[in-house]
């Protein structure tokens, strides 16, 4: 989120009454005991390095998010792609889940073709916390595809987020990808209202993954042609559209 519209949200949230703030839980400390598992390169240029962390009650994945090599996003998952925390990396934006249903496993969507949930989070902007009420409707969108030699699928997720009165409703899509060796799920290319910070030139689909013991695994740095696959990949999508 840019700092411009980060601003224009908290502007909008200090008229709203305060709630106590979400606990940061320690995102910015990476435990130990993380595996990285999956370094994922988007048409952004930006990269992702997804960690398998265990823990005293469920185990949950890490996601860093990198631009230019330096971390800018820390997002805490369940194995199923559920949300648990999420912040930027100086600790102005934070997202915590609070209660709700929980998102279904990518073979539940893709048998009942869409599912429909519902989820209560905590949004703390610059030390101001208010509930939010998000309303998702996921559903696969065409078969698994290849990316190189790994198999991915890929699921729109509409999303509805209810604030406040006298804050507005935000809406928008996301596109989740699943790496289906791993099983695990990874963000792509976003568009949510006022929130969005999405490129439309270079969104942030996948163009590479890179496993343990193949060159640049665990790098937060962009690959050289990163700008050079960006251009294949809009120019293949625009193809196939």
């Amino acid at each position: 989120m840019t700092k411009v519209r980060k601003f224009l949200l908290i502007g909008a949230l200090v008229l709203l009454p305060a709630l106590p703030a979400a606990a940061l839980d320690d995102i910015f400390s990476r435990a130990l005991a993380c595996d990285p598992i999956l370094t994922v390169h988007k048409m952004d240029c930006s990269v992702e390095i997804i960690f398998r962390c265990p823990a005293d009650g469920e185990p949950y994945i890490r996601h860093e998010a990198y631009e230019d090599a330096q971390l800018d996003t820390i997002t805490h998952t369940r194995g199923n792609g559920d949300l648990v925390q999420l912040s930027d990396a100086d600790g102005q934006f934070h997202v915590e889940f609070v209660s709700g249903d929980s998102s279904p496993s990518p073979d539940e969507i893709m048998r009942a073709g869409s599912a429909r949930f519902e989820q209560e989070f905590m949004l703390t902007i610059m030390g101001i916390t208010r509930s939010a009420h998000a309303l998702f409707l996921v559903r696969p969108e065409g078969s698994p595809f290849q990316l190189g030699r790994n198999t991915l699928l890929r699921i729109r997720g509409d999303v509805e987020l209810v604030l406040q009165s006298p804050m507005p409703t935000l809406s928008g899509t996301t596109a989740y990808y699943v790496d289906l060796v791993e099983g695990i799920e990874f963000e792509g290319e976003s568009h949510i209202d006022v929130l969005d910070d999405s490129n439309p030139d270079a969104p942030a689909i996948p163009v590479r993954l890179i496993r343990k013991g193949e060159p640049g695994f665990a790098s937060p740095e962009p690959g050289p042609d990163c700008q050079t696959i960006s251009a294949v990949s809009a120019a293949t999508r625009q193809e196939t559209a």
